[in-house]
């Protein structure tokens, strides 16, 4: 088994997960595409204002 290399890059839209391992074709390699933390939390925001509910932010 090869050195494995994890990527994250987190943009406004999308957040971008590589995991890389030497040796193989990046082909082979595990991708995942998921919305970006903000993306989710304006969902959530927006989701309890039209429900009229409370909404406690924390970090």
């Amino acid at each position: 088994m090869g050195e494995r290399l994890l990527a994250i890059d987190v943009g406004a839209g999308t957040q971008d997960i590589l995991i890389f391992e030497t040796g193989q074709p990046i082909e082979n390699s595990i991708k995942l595409v998921l919305p970006a933390p903000t993306v989710i939390k304006a969902e959530e925001i927006a989701d309890a204002i039209n429900k009229g509910e409370d909404l406690l932010v924390d970090s």
